[in-house]
């Protein structure tokens, strides 16, 4: 099959399901496959911050896809994610979707770090 256009690099999006174990009563978080997409990237910048004592490289691009009406970032209303996109080895979290050309497409914001 030959692709064509921007949207040539192929991605999954994971879902994330969160279950409770039967023995400790703990939450459980897991990451399933919800579906492949191409997707066109871009790199904005990349910053370094500290997180417990470390300091870690976070990455920001931007990433346009097809639009995906399920495609959430939240989870009964709270600030975890929903959904990330796995490119290759990279984990990206999405920080934020934005529906653009009258919901043609979806232009996200990811963000991924790196511990050094």
């Amino acid at each position: 099959m030959s692709i064509n256009g921007e949207h040539t690099r192929r991605v999954i999006l994971q879902k994330r399901t969160v279950s409770q174990d039967p023995d400790s009563g703990q939450k459980v978080e897991s990451w399933g496959v919800d579906r492949s997409l191409y997707a066109n990237f871009w790199d904005r910048h990349s910053r370094q911050g500290h997180s417990d004592g470390q300091i870690i490289t976070i990455q920001d691009t931007r990433c346009r896809v097809r639009y995906v009406p399920q495609l959430d970032r939240r989870v009964d209303n709270q600030a975890e994610v929903n959904n990330r996109i796995l490119d290759g080895d990279v984990v990206w979290e999405i920080t934020s979707i934005v529906p653009e050309a009258r919901r043609k497409y979806q232009l996200m914001t990811l963000e991924r770090k790196d511990d050094n």
